[in-house]
Parts: structure tokens; sequence; C-alpha cells
């Protein structure tokens, strides 16, 4: 199971859904058990060591919402102004928040 959240400047969402490299900044969480297990960072640098503290801090998120995964937006400050978050389950299929605040449902 896999969270991210982008920054984006002048994509749409579907740009966003289907290709991470146009994202001018990002992470993306991975999950197991609802918790933690890893993380890559897209073009920001200076919160490695917020991703390692966090991985072995072993935060569970303890529930998923329409509006995305509070607990993991919440974890490490980005400063990211209406970010794009997507969940995917690992059965293939997620829920994904744009800016303005809809929800599309992937597959």
């Amino acid at each position: 199971e896999m969270y991210s959240i982008a920054q984006m400047e002048g994509h749409s969402e579907a740009v966003a859904q289907q290709h991470w490299e146009k994202w001018e900044k990002g992470i993306v969480y991975y999950l197991r058990d609802r918790r933690v297990v890893g993380a890559m960072l897209i073009n920001v640098t200076d919160r490695t060591d917020d991703v390692r503290r966090l991985i072995r801090s072993g935060l569970k998120y303890r529930h998923r919402t329409e509006q995305g995964i509070p607990e993991l937006e919440e974890a490490i400050t980005l400063g990211f102004v209406n970010p794009t978050c997507r969940h995917s389950s690992a059965k293939g299929v997620g829920l994904m928040r744009n800016p303005s605040g809809g929800n599309e449902k992937k597959s």
C-alpha cells in the first residue's frame, strides 16, 4: 500500500495520476499494515532525517477518510500549497484527492 503527497504546478490531476516524474516535489510513503515502512522523497532533500525518524517511530495511521490519511499528511512538514494526495491499496485501487478538494476513485 502507498500514500503520496505531491506539489505540482500547471499539470492536471490526470497527469499527476499517471506521471509522477511531472511532480515538482513530493513524498511517497510505503505502508504495511497501516505502518510506514519506507518512503521516497522527490526533489525534497532536507527531510531525509525526518523520514528516517518517522520510519523508526513505527507510525501507524488509525483511519483513512475520503479526504486522505491525516496522520501522514501531518507527519512531516513539507510546506506544500494545495498538494495532490493519493492512496493506493495493494489491490491497485486508490483514492486521489485533488487540490480543489474533490475526490476521484481510480482503478
